[in-house]
């Protein structure tokens, strides 16, 4: 593994450089030994201070004459170097990007030996790392290899820096590109889709993006597909945990600026989901051991899961109280959810649990036990704010624009309302 220059030396070579930049390249011959070494962790990108000056590398002259006088000293550990670098910044806009491609494997890599050579020989010829679809033949052997993708990494010599290096970053590019594909057309395995979140990762720190500038590219290249159909759970849950791992959950934090809006209402409508869902299985469990709860679980999930199958409920928010929270760290292990705490008090149980959801413009709260139901519009001062922390039962009862008792026929009723209200049917 190659160990970065400290940085008086990489301050000083660079110095040097620019002087022989400045004389169009007529100099390199002066390059002391350490300097000849250094030159690769700096001329490709801009350095010190200047981010707006032009890379060395690009300037007139000094790329082909520092090619030759690395040619010239036949230096393995200049020529190990400049392979380095090379792929750490893979510096595809440098206008002579092609030549330098073409150059290493052709002319020094066969100038010079020892083991470190050798090894990089190995690696170019396996992996391809220097042909002129690199970036494309790793991503294949990323997406298709039985190693775990790092392993498959340090096999093509890419280990260390060069794991988060721009030569890997392009091959992760172009492994998501054709896992978005694959998604969008169902023909996505979770073989493919586990090796790609696992490549997402940063070998050091598993909640940590690899690529961090590509964090939103990842994020639309796997959601974006749920936008345009549904490619199945197989892949939409592996997808969901790893967005809430890595991201959070975008109704609680604002981490997801910057992701397409459009993958971000998919994220939001699984959230949807699962909020519901959590709350049904709480009902069901409730209902196990409590006849008041048996009463009132059944109707109501039947009559809100044909809106939430219909994709009509927009936000969805439980809060649980003292026991219904000890109740849900079993019921829902694994959920991934976070939910608000119901303060008990006059009419509210330990046992009892709530959730606020939203229908266009109208705000609805419901109970899992006795309770009525209570609808707002959105625009109204009383409305029960959604993703609060807390909640009292006031804060969920009080001046709504309808309320309705489950008696029989409320279903009917209730959804009479909803339509008038927002126009929207299950």
């Amino acid at each position: 593994m190659q160990r970065p220059p400290s940085p008086d030396l990489r301050q000083a070579t660079y110095a040097h450089l620019d002087r022989i930049a400045a004389n169009g390249g007529q100099g390199m011959s002066g390059l002391s030994s350490a300097e000849l070494r250094t030159a690769p962790w700096v001329i490709f990108e801009p350095f010190g201070e200047d981010a707006g000056a032009i890379a060395l590398a690009a300037r007139d002259g000094v790329l082909p004459a520092y090619l030759r006088e690395l040619f010239r000293r036949g230096k393995a550990s200049a020529v190990a170097a400049l392979i380095h670098c090379f792929l750490l910044f893979y510096p595809q806009r440098l206008p002579l990007f092609e030549q330098l491609r073409e150059v290493i494997p052709a002319q020094l890599l066969p100038r010079v030996s020892g083991g470190r050579i050798a090894r990089w020989r190995g690696c170019a010829d396996q992996c391809g790392l220097f042909a002129a679809d690199a970036p494309i033949q790793l991503a294949a052997r990323l997406a298709q290899a039985e190693e775990a993708p790092d392993l498959v990494l340090e096999r093509c010599c890419l280990a260390g820096q060069l794991t988060t290096g721009e030569f890997a970053r392009e091959a992760f590019s172009r492994f998501l590109a054709a896992t978005s594909s694959q998604l969008r057309t169902a023909s996505a395995s979770t073989n493919l889709l586990e090796r790609l979140l696992s490549l997402s990762r940063r070998p050091d720190d598993a909640r940590r993006f690899r690529f961090e500038r590509d964090r939103f590219a990842l994020v639309n290249g796997l959601l974006l597909p749920f936008a345009e159909g549904s490619p199945g759970p197989a892949v939409a849950e592996p997808i969901k945990a790893f967005m809430l791992d890595m991201l959070g959950d975008p109704r609680l934090t604002g981490t997801w600026n910057g992701a397409d809006p459009r993958a971000r209402q998919v994220m939001l409508g699984w959230m949807v989901t699962q909020t519901l869902e959590d709350f049904f299985r709480l009902l069901e469990y409730a209902a196990n051991s409590d006849a008041t709860a048996r009463r009132h679980w059944a109707a109501r999930k039947t009559f809100w899961s044909r809106y939430l199958r219909a994709g009509v409920i927009a936000d969805a928010w439980v809060a649980l109280g003292p026991v219904a929270r000890i109740e849900a760290r079993d019921m829902l292990s694994g959920s991934g959810q976070t939910y608000a705490v119901l303060k008990p008090g006059y009419n509210v149980q330990k046992n009892h649990s709530a959730i606020v959801m939203r229908i266009g413009n109208l705000v609805i709260t419901e109970w899992s036990h006795s309770g009525s139901f209570r609808a707002w519009r959105s625009d109204a001062p009383a409305c029960p704010r959604l993703y609060q922390d807390t909640y009292t039962r006031r804060e969920l009862v009080t001046n709504p624009v309808h309320e309705l008792a489950h008696y029989s026929g409320w279903q009917s009723r209730v959804a009479d309302l909803i339509y008038d209200e927002t126009g929207i049917r299950s």
